[in-house]
Parts: C-alpha cells; structure tokens; sequence
C-alpha cells in the first residue's frame, strides 16, 4: 500500500500539467478598509481580491506587515518579493513589475453638510482653511495662494474638525476616509465634493529581478478575470465599502 501511494505520488508530480505554485511573499501596508493583515491573511477588499488573483496566477502568497515608507524603499531595493495596494510611478517602475489597477482611491474634499461649494481649480479654494494629513503632499493644492493648509497626525481629527464646521473642509480618501466616517458616525454631518484633487491607481508589485514578464502578464490575466467576477462585490460587502468604490471626476 505504502508502494502504491509513493508511487501516485511521484506520477502526479512529474506529469505534465500538474503544475507546483510558486512561493511568493508579499509586503502588506495597514489601510483597512482597502487592505490588511489579520492573523497572517490578506483582507480588506483589496487584499481579498489579489490573494485570488495571485492564486490563480500560480502563486502561493504568504505576506508580511510593512508600512507605507519602509514598503517602497525595499521595493525600490529589490529586497522584498513584491508588495499589495502600492502606486505605480515611472521610477518604481524600474525596480518592479506593476500589475492593472485594482481600485482607484481619489484624494477628495469634504465640507460640513449644506456647506460645499464650487471647486473646479486650486484658486477656488482661496480664503478657505483645509484640514490635511501629516507628512503628506498635495499638487496642485500646495501652495496656492490664500489657502490654509491645516495638518493633522490623525485623519479622524479631521473628520470631527469638519463635522463641527471648525475648517472650511478636509483632504481625505474617497474611501478610507469616508469609511471611516461611517465608523465615528459622522456621515451625515459631511459631505462630499464631486471634483476630486487626484486620483490614487492601486496595483500588485512585484520584484522584477525574482520574476518575469510573463508572471505580471499572468497575474493580469487572473486580476481581469476576478475583478469581473461575483468575487469583486462580494469583496465589497465583506469590507462594508459597496457604495464607496466610485468615480470622481479629477481636477485638471
């Protein structure tokens, strides 16, 4: 019995067809409700999505928490397999292969509810004071004149400042930070502007030294393929963000 078995064993891995899935290990950042680590899992919708894709693609992932800053500088060093939910650039582009889009997240404004206003170019926002995120840049808006950039370390601070109506409006993420409006229950004392400041294309990362031209080429094929599937509206319900994930219309 014991020679029957090794042998069906050894006939399924040697033939044709019978394909072994790679190992990959992948940088997670923490941005839930798009996507995050939860007991060694991907999750949020995003990381719900790839993990099937990459899956499907031959992969078989394991992951890894890192932060936005240290993600792209070992990204850029070629010291990590490949990474979830980053932004393409023509610079990051010479160290990595990046996968279709998955979700387009936009930079937007909220003002307090029955308080928005026209904003079709930075000028508009001139003599408003804007609530803004640390250690992050806005083209575009920086620097324009008569404008009041007002950081903050905490988004949710941010949104409370705009439900009060202490600031004129904020810069958040149509969907982190509408989320999390949800979350404190201030949706309904905000609202959000149609004119978006940019938009934010998140995609699949990987290593162009450890893999091919071929790898990103099939893991694009299995991400069109999930992302027109019931799997993508089912991921949307699970990450409660239906109704989140939309178009804007971006600043020119």
């Amino acid at each position: 019995m014991k020679t029957l078995l090794w042998s069906v064993a050894v006939l399924l891995l040697s033939t044709p067809g019978v394909a072994t899935a790679r190992p990959i290990e992948l940088a997670v950042p923490p941005n839930l409700p798009v996507v995050g680590l939860e007991g060694g899992k991907a999750v949020g919708f995003l990381g719900t999505l790839a993990d099937e894709a990459l899956r499907r693609a031959g992969f078989e992932p394991t992951y890894q928490p890192l932060p936005f800053a240290r993600l792209y500088a070992q990204l850029s060093a070629k010291q990590i397999d490949g990474a979830l939910s980053v932004l393409a650039t023509p610079e990051r582009a010479r160290t990595a292969w990046f996968s279709i889009p998955l979700v387009t997240e936009y930079s937007i404004l909220i003002t307090p509810k029955g308080r928005g206003f026209g904003f079709q170019r930075p000028s508009d926002l001139a003599g408003k004071t804007i609530a803004t995120q640390t250690g992050f840049t806005y083209p575009g808006i920086d620097g324009t004149p008569g404008v009041t950039l007002q950081p903050n370390a905490e988004r949710a601070n941010n949104l409370r400042l705009v439900a009060l109506g202490r600031v004129d409006a904020a810069i958040v993420g149509s969907i982190t930070g509408l989320f999390q409006a949800r979350e404190l229950a201030l949706a309904d004392q905000i609202e959000a502007l149609p004119t978006a400041i940019a938009g934010i294309e998140l995609s699949i990362a990987l290593n162009n030294d450890r893999f091919a031209q071929a790898d990103i080429d099939r893991l694009n094929t299995a991400l069109r393929a999930v992302l027109d599937s019931p799997s993508f509206g089912a991921a949307l319900d699970r990450a409660g963000v239906t109704g989140l994930v939309r178009s804007f219309e971006v600043l020119r």
